[in-house]
C-alpha cells in the first residue's frame, strides 16, 4: 500500500515538472515551425523561414560566438578551480573549511541582480566593465560552486587505498595526483565541465550588467523582446534548447562510458 502511494506520488511530480517545464518549451519548439507571422493557434502552416531568419540575423550570430567563446573559457576554468578546492577541503580539512566553503560558495548564493551590481561597480574602479573577459570572470564565481558541489562528493568517495600505495612505492604528490586521482575524478570532472558550460551558456542577468556592449546569445534575445516580437526568437530558443539537451545526454554517455570500467 505504501509503495503503490509513493509510485502515484512520484508519478504525479514527475507530471508537474513536465508540464510546467517542459510543455512550454515544446510549445516554443513547436511555434518555431509556424509559417505565419503571428503567435496564435491553430498555426497557419509549418515551414522553417523563421529558422532561415535567426541565421540570417548578424546579432544573433555575434551573440552566439560570444557565448560559445565565453562558456568555453569559463567550463575548464571553473572546474579546475572546484577541483583545486575539492582537493584542498578533502585532503586537507582545515578548521576553517566551513568559513572557506561559504565565502566561495557566495557568489552561487547571492541573487543575480545583487551580484551584477556588485561586479559592475568593482569592474568599473578597475576598468574591467563592458569586456568579454568581464562576463568570464563573473560566470566562473557564479558557476565554480556548482562544480565543486560534484568534484568534492567524488573526492570524498576516492579509493585512499590506492594512493597510500602508490605513495609507499615512492610516487610523490604530483604523479600520484595525475595517474591516480585525476583518473578516478574523470567522470565527475566532465560532469561539473558540462554543467558550468550550460550554466554560463544560458546565464543572463550577471552578463547584462558588466558585458557592456559584448553581448551573449541571452541578452541578444532579451534585447529582441524590447522590439516588436520576431517568431525567430521561437527558432533561436528551439536551437539553444536543442543543443543544451545533446551536449548534456553526449556528457552523460560519456559519464557512464567512463564508469564502467572502473566498476568492473
Amino acid at each position: 500500500m505504501k509503495s503503490a502511494a509513493s509510485r502515484a506520488a512520484l508519478i504525479a511530480y514527475a507530471a508537474l515538472v513536465i508540464g510546467f517545464g517542459l510543455v512550454p518549451v515544446l510549445t516554443l519548439v513547436w511555434m518555431s515551425f509556424n509559417d505565419g507571422g503571428t503567435q496564435s493557434f491553430p498555426i497557419a502552416g509549418y515551414s522553417l523561414r523563421w529558422y532561415a531568419a535567426a541565421f540570417a540575423n548578424p546579432d544573433y550570430a555575434i551573440g552566439l560566438k560570444n557565448s560559445l567563446v565565453i562558456a568555453l573559457i569559463v567550463a575548464p576554468v571553473a572546474t579546475g578551480l572546484a577541483l583545486v578546492s575539492a582537493h584542498f577541503l578533502v585532503r586537507y580539512a582545515p578548521r576553517w573549511s566551513g568559513a572557506y566553503l561559504l565565502a566561495i560558495s557566495l557568489p552561487a548564493l547571492v541573487p543575480a541582480v545583487l551580484s551584477g551590481l556588485a561586479l559592475l561597480m568593482l569592474y568599473q574602479e578597475l576598468r574591467l566593465d563592458g569586456t568579454l573577459w568581464a562576463i568570464v570572470v563573473a560566470h566562473v564565481c557564479y558557476t565554480s560552486p556548482f562544480a565543486l558541489a560534484l568534484i568534492r562528493n567524488a573526492y570524498e568517495t576516492l579509493n585512499r587505498e590506492l594512493e597510500a600505495a602508490a605513495r609507499d612505492l615512492g610516487a610523490g604528490r604530483v604523479r600520484i595526483l595525475v595517474r591516480i586521482t585525476l583518473p578516478q575524478l574523470w567522470p565527475s570532472l566532465i560532469s561539473a565541465a558540462v554543467i558550468c558550460f550550460l550554466l554560463s551558456w544560458d546565464e543572463f542577468t550577471l552578463a547584462w550588467f558588466v558585458g557592456g556592449f559584448v553581448k551573449t546569445l541571452p541578452t541578444v534575445i532579451y534585447g529582441q523582446l524590447g522590439r516588436a516580437f520576431s517568431p525567430s526568437l521561437n527558432a533561436v530558443g528551439a536551437m539553444a534548447f536543442l543543443a543544451s539537451c545533446t551536449l548534456l545526454a553526449v556528457a552523460l554517455m560519456l559519464r557512464q562510458s567512463l564508469i564502467k570500467p572502473q566498476a568492473s
